[in-house]
């Protein structure tokens, strides 16, 4: 059974071990279900979302990640 996943940054693809690339980071699967789940509800049911300190730090690490990676991609695509 699968106790983590491998997200691709910008596209937030799950890639399997074999096909990682290097703009994947590694997240924990029940980390993956809180993202998953606001994915599916939206934030108006954050309230509903019942997530662990290290669930919360570890998404926190990821979004920031993931907004980094798209932000320097738009940068990179407008510069002259």
């Amino acid at each position: 059974k699968l106790n983590s996943a491998n997200l691709e940054l910008g596209s937030g693809s799950v890639l399997c071990d074999d096909c990682i690339t290097s703009n994947c980071v590694h997240i924990s699967l029940s980390s993956f279900q809180v993202l998953k789940f606001i994915n599916n509800f939206g934030f108006e049911d954050l309230n509903r979302v019942k997530a662990t300190k290290e669930q919360i730090a570890e998404i926190k690490k990821i979004m920031i990640q993931n907004f980094n990676y798209l932000f320097e991609k738009r940068l990179k695509s407008i510069q002259v």
